[in-house]
């Protein structure tokens, strides 16, 4: 069986509409489980109840800290939403890369 460009085209963007569609719709992740929070990685720091020196000096060491472990988380997130565009990007290169390949068997064969 033998379709037009045009049939084909608009069969290849209908599955692609109802593969989108139904992602959203189910919210399909690829995460097993929620992203972890940064809340989750570490605690905040407590104030002290007194003003004196050792308070204070604890006080901004663990501000320092807390600061110190949210630039690291969130280079870790930055680091993941770069290899998750990367993957994004190869699964849509090997998509189109089947697609054009059957694309090319319909319409001329082997």
């Amino acid at each position: 069986m033998y379709l037009s460009k045009k049939t084909l085209a608009l069969v290849v963007i209908a599955i692609i509409t109802v593969s989108f569609v139904f992602g959203y719709v189910s919210s399909f992740s690829n995460l097993y489980g929620s992203y972890p929070s940064f809340s989750s990685k570490t605690s905040k720091p407590s104030k002290p109840f007194s003003k004196d020196g050792f308070g204070a000096s604890t006080y901004r060491s663990s501000v320092e800290q807390y600061q110190r472990d949210g630039d690291s988380y969130i280079d870790a997130a930055n680091n993941d939403i770069r290899s998750i565009n990367t993957a994004i990007s190869s699964a849509i290169s090997d998509v189109n890369s089947v697609v054009n390949e059957y694309n090319s068997w319909a319409r001329t064969g082997y």
